[in-house]
C-alpha cells in the first residue's frame, strides 16, 4: 500500500505502520548513481501489512563528493528536512514510522532526526540500517566485507531486484569468495572516516559479477528482519 494512493477522508489516521526509506544519488561506479534508492524501493515492496511513503531521495554523502556525479545536501538541512518528514508522517499514523536508511552516509543524520522528533511529538521510530544489516549477516556466513559500495554485493542485490546491471553471473561460494578478495582491495581503515580519495577501488570501472543466490539470500534476510520489526509498532 503505498501513502501517496491513500485518501484519509473520511478517516483521520492510518492504522498501520508507515514505511520509509532514505536513499540517495551518488557515483557508484558503472553501477546505477540510484542504486540505494533502487534497492530501496525494491526492499520496501517486499514488507507487509505497511503503508509505503515515498523515499527521502537527496541526502548527504560527503564522501562521494571528490568524485562527481553525486548530490550532497548539507547535513543541516538535511537533518532539518528529515525532521520535518519524520514529524509530518508521525501526524498520519496510529501505530509509528519503521525508517530504513539504505545509504550509509545518512545514517547519523537521521538518527538524529529521530531521536528529535520522538523527543518533540513522542513518536514510535525504528531506524535500521540497510547495509549494516547486510555486512552483519555475511560476517555470520563466514565472510568479512570490506566497505559495501557496488562491487558482487551491491549488484547481487540489484540483479534479484530486476536491475540487469552487473557482469557475469556466477554461483554462491564463487561470489563469497569474490566478497573476500574485494574486501582486501577495498580495505579502508574502520578508524578513520573514510572520503572518496582514500580508496579509489570502491568505484567499480567494470561490470562486478552477480550471484542471483547471493542477493536473494540478502533481501530475504533483510525482508524477514524488518517484517519482525514492524509487528514492534
Amino acid at each position: 500500500m503505498k501513502l501517496k494512493d491513500l485518501s484519509l477522508y473520511p478517516a483521520s489516521y492510518i492504522n498501520k505502520p508507515i514505511a520509509l526509506g532514505i536513499g540517495s544519488l551518488e557515483n557508484h561506479g558503472v553501477l546505477p548513481i540510484g542504486s540505494d534508492l533502487l534497492i530501496a524501493n525494491c526492499i520496501l515492496d517486499h514488507l507487509h501489512d505497511v503503508v509505503i511513503a515515498p523515499p527521502i531521495t537527496y541526502t548527504t554523502s560527503y564522501e562521494h563528493t571528490h568524485r562527481g556525479y553525486t548530490i550532497n545536501t548539507n547535513y543541516k538541512v538535511f537533518l532539518d528536512y528529515a525532521a520535518a518528514v519524520l514529524r509530518g508522517l508521525s501526524s498520519l499514523t496510529t501505530r509509528g514510522i519503521l525508517v530504513v536508511v539504505f545509504h550509509g552516509g545518512a545514517i547519523h543524520a537521521i538518527r538524529n532526526a529521530a531521536r528529535r522528533v520522538r523527543v518533540e511529538v513522542g513518536a514510535r521510530i525504528l531506524v535500521y540500517d540497510f547495509w549494516s544489516m547486510i555486512s552483519s549477516f555475511i560476517q555470520e556466513m563466514g565472510v568479512k566485507p570490506g566497505p559495501i559500495h557496488g562491487g558482487v554485493i551491491e549488484a547481487s542485490i540489484l540483479h534479484y531486484c530486476g536491475y540487469n546491471v552487473g557482469g557475469n553471473l556466477v554461483d554462491f561460494n564463487k561470489a563469497m569468495t569474490l566478497v573476500t578478495s574485494e574486501a582486501k582491495v577495498k580495505n579502508i581503515a574502520e578508524d578513520v572516516p573514510w572520503i572518496a580519495l582514500d580508496n579509489e577501488y570502491i568505484y567499480d570501472t567494470e561490470k562486478p559479477p552477480v550471484s542471483p543466490e547471493l542477493g536473494q539470500k540478502l533481501v530475504k534476510h533483510v525482508v524477514g528482519v524488518l517484517n519482525k520489526a514492524l509487528q514492534r509498532l
